[in-house]
């Protein structure tokens, strides 16, 4: 794999005409409804701070490959091996994601990236999205008991109080 953002066009193409076929295959009414209720001013933000994820989590992978060794990675083809990884999100229990592991391999090598080396990345990136996850789980749940109202005020679960 010589030029690997060679392949970006056709993946890209793929991927509108997918999404193309899933609002087709759907309800695009109901699609382009939902769409229309939706504040402009905030897709310019939305985007920027889905940006920032992708930026921040990118970051921490090549962290993960400078950790363990494995060399030879330029940052194009670390970027897309990354990406990848997110064309395989759908598959049961995100396992599809060890594809980057495979990927790495390939691109620079058994020697400079062996597989026992890699996975432990991709497991590490699971337990870190699944921590972080987690952390906000107590005030949602908090929250959709009734116990914090709007503006942050506290009262006590609709159960208790008296009436």
């Amino acid at each position: 794999m010589k030029n690997p953002t060679r392949a970006l066009v056709p993946i890209a193409l793929l991927a509108v005409a997918g999404f193309g076929l899933v609002v087709a295959g759907g309800d695009a009414a109901a699609v382009l409804a939902a769409r229309g209720g939706f504040p402009p001013w905030l897709i310019v933000p939305v985007v920027l701070l889905t940006i920032w994820n992708y930026a921040l989590r990118w970051l921490r992978w090549n962290y993960y490959l400078r950790v363990l060794g494995v060399t030879g990675v330029s940052r194009v083809s670390s970027a897309l091996v990354f990406l990848s990884g997110f064309a395989m999100g759908l598959t049961p229990g995100k396992s599809g994601e060890l594809t980057k592991s495979y990927w790495l391999r390939e691109l620079v090598g058994a020697e400079r990236a062996p597989l026992a080396r890699t996975t432990p990345i991709v497991f590490a990136e699971r337990l870190v999205a699944s921590s972080s996850m987690a952390m906000p789980a107590p005030s949602r749940s908090a929250n959709t008991m009734g116990v914090v109202r709007a503006g942050g005020a506290r009262s006590a679960p609709a159960s208790s109080r008296s009436q």
